[in-house]
């Protein structure tokens, strides 16, 4: 078991994937990034994406740590002015599995 101890996070480690709306302006980026930087974390994967409303971006951050550390990410990401949601969207890219939760056959051979 993978365990992470840096300051109050003690616990084990787990990928997380996070799922954020955010104000499509210069700086946010910079500004999210600082909260897991603060934190001692590395982003594994980040994908930004324009939505369907020019004004506003999606983010989804992949980042390995504990559900403690991770849950006080969130409620910091949460108080963040350009952030309109930020939420760990894990539960629902686990029963996915790997596959991307496609049930496409795979050709016989």
């Amino acid at each position: 078991m993978n365990t992470v101890i840096h300051g109050a996070c003690r616990g084990e480690v787990k990928r997380h994937t996070l799922s954020l709306f955010v104000a499509n302006k210069p700086g946010v980026l910079i500004r999210i990034a600082l909260v897991f930087a603060r934190r001692g974390y590395n982003i594994d994967s980040l994908a930004v994406n324009e939505s369907q409303d020019p004004r506003y971006s999606t983010m989804t951050i992949v980042v390995a740590g504990d559900e403690y550390c991770l849950d006080q990410i969130l409620k910091q990401l949460n108080k963040l002015v350009n952030v309109l949601q930020a939420e760990d969207q894990t539960e629902f890219t686990e029963d996915r599995g790997t596959d991307g939760g496609t049930d496409v056959e795979k050709p016989i051979q």
